[in-house]
């Protein structure tokens, strides 16, 4: 089966895991970016391959959050194509400790006096 068969069903599943996200369109984007960097058959991709996809992405620069969600998109594809093919033991390449990392966490920002403001008029006003 092609690469764009697999992707339609793919879609079709997560549309019906999560028919009211945005899931479905930003897992099948994440999943042709990764597709992009990785043309190996489905089944000879390894974790080494992943672990190249990993760096390309964070080299890129872009925010761990997004590189935690290709993560995630490249591991639920996987764990679909295992149900799919109804061999369980299809290995994952994802390692989902080793490849996500860790997200930053910000920082909180001040409010700004007119929030404040508002806030203050809204506790003094009666109800």
């Amino acid at each position: 089966m092609d690469t764009e068969n697999i992707f339609a069903e793919f879609e079709q599943y997560l549309r019906r895991r999560f028919p009211e996200r945005r899931t479905a369109v930003d897992y099948l984007s994440d999943l042709r970016q990764f597709r992009s960097v990785c043309q190996k058959p489905w089944r000879e991709i390894s974790m080494h391959d992943m672990d190249a996809f990993v760096e390309q992405q964070r080299a890129s620069g872009l925010k761990s959050a997004t590189v935690r969600r290709r993560v995630a998109a490249v591991k639920t594809f996987f764990d679909f194509l295992a149900e799919e093919s109804g061999d369980l033991s299809w290995p994952n390449p994802v390692r989902f400790k080793r490849h996500a990392g860790k997200v930053e966490r910000r920082l909180p920002r001040d409010l700004r006096d007119e929030d404040i403001a508002r806030v203050w008029h809204e506790i003094g006003c009666v109800r």
